[in-house]
């Protein structure tokens, strides 16, 4: 989230990068003295050289989605962006798989955006520190990705591959363990299902496209599978365990 000192910042990253979408994943407290509203939902905002403009605003289902269009005030060029803010972000491990479905229908909204958007348009994700919630985010959002392209997703490996780029990225049990409830979430509404057969543990979860040319009984019948243990991440689909 940006700072009073760096808010200027952020909108040139924004204004030169162009992102199609903005993810606020914080909660929005207005009292902290640390962090800064960088926009206004009924007024023009200035930082530095550019003003910010709130198009649109609506919320639903602890979502709310603005489109604001960001102007460099010397040249009058400028760039649209839409915002997602995320209301209901889980603060217990126990509420979150009853939040998955909320964050799904934010990642599916965003797939939908990048669609309508010029090709290679960046997303641009924040919360308080840049790394927990975001982290998550990112994280799932490439392994929704890797489903929808390959019918298999390797967790383990998606998240090395990220921390590699951000090393403080899903640094904790919880938020490791919430990436696969929101996979499960993701693949429950896209009608991926739990195979039954003799190849299949009572004790495992295991996941494929129902109308796949790979679902089970097809000659190359391959399975997504993703494993809640962060060791040994020898193979690419591994069962996943659900306590």
């Amino acid at each position: 989230m940006p700072m009073p000192n760096t808010a200027t910042d952020f909108w040139d990253m924004v204004f030169y990068n162009k992102p199609s979408v903005i993810i606020m994943l914080n909660d929005d407290d207005r009292r902290n003295k640390n962090c800064v509203q960088y926009w206004l939902d009924n007024a023009v905002a200035t930082f530095g050289s550019f003003s910010i403009t709130t198009v649109s605003v609506s919320e639903n289902e602890g979502l709310i989605e603005r489109e604001m269009r960001v102007t460099r005030n010397k040249s009058q060029s400028r760039h649209v962006v839409k915002q997602y803010q995320f209301l209901d972000w889980p603060k217990e491990a126990e509420q979150q798989e009853n939040r998955a479905p909320q964050l799904i229908n934010l990642m599916t909204k965003v797939q939908e955006t990048l669609r309508r958007s010029p090709e290679g348009s960046p997303v641009l994700v924040h919360c308080m520190n840049g790394v927990g919630r975001t982290g998550v985010f990112c994280s799932t959002l490439e392994c929704i990705a890797q489903v929808d392209e390959e019918d298999a997703v390797d967790v383990f490996h998606v998240v090395k591959m990220l921390r590699n780029e951000r090393m403080q990225f899903v640094q904790t049990k919880e938020e490791y363990s919430f990436i696969y409830d929101l996979i499960k979430e993701y693949l429950r509404g896209n009608e991926y299902e739990q195979p039954i057969g003799p190849e299949v543990s009572p004790s495992d979860h295991t996941y494929t496209c129902a109308e796949s040319p790979t679902a089970p009984g097809s000659v190359q019948s391959e399975h997504v599978y993703a494993q809640l243990q962060e060791g040994t991440p020898n193979k690419l689909y591994t069962p996943l365990k659900v306590p």
